[in-house]
């Protein structure tokens, strides 16, 4: 199995990097939920709905690099990029982290398309941070199938987190 970052393919490393902003999100998102703050689950939840293209789009072109196969877990995904499986921070900056998710997400860096799209056009501009660096212009799945398998706070295989940010099974929704 491949391990590190691509930087002989630009393309794959922008979906490299964008896995990487989601898995931070999703920790943080379920360790906001572990902690009541419902409004950071659903500015989560929504953020995922709007990134969604992009996400699935990077989910599938990590999974043919890493498995040679057009699905892999969310686990098996973040493994492969080595990503911690729980969110490593000091528990007094949780609070505040959850209190100002949803703002966060509404900025233009978590836009995840904007993000690939200048990755992109850096690249064929020449980006010195990839010298003779060529874009491989495919998405790996037609835009029609790149809204199902998006890694959700719902997903019957949950990433494993720390026990601070597991969430109960028994967790009320009414909240």
């Amino acid at each position: 199995m491949p391990s590190g970052y691509a930087f002989e393919n630009p393309r794959l490393l922008a979906h490299q990097l964008i896995w990487g902003i989601v898995h931070g999100v999703r920790l943080l998102a379920l360790t906001c939920r572990e902690r009541g703050r419902d409004s950071a689950t659903i500015a989560y939840l929504d953020w995922m709905d709007q990134q969604s293209p992009r996400v699935r789009a990077a989910s599938v072109d990590l999974a043919r690099h890493y498995f040679h196969r057009d699905e892999a877990s969310t686990e098996a995904l973040d493994a492969a990029l080595n990503l911690k499986p729980y969110l490593d921070t000091a528990p007094q900056l949780i609070g505040p982290a959850c209190a100002t998710l949803a703002e966060a997400l509404k900025q233009e860096r978590y836009d995840l398309e904007k993000f690939f799209l200048a990755r992109r056009e850096a690249i064929r501009k020449g980006d010195p941070d990839f010298p003779g660096a060529v874009w491989e212009d495919m998405d790996p799945l037609p835009a029609t199938q790149m809204t199902d398998a998006v890694p959700s706070l719902t997903d019957p295989a949950p990433v494993p987190t720390s026990a601070a940010a597991q969430a109960p099974a028994d967790r009320k929704e009414a909240q």
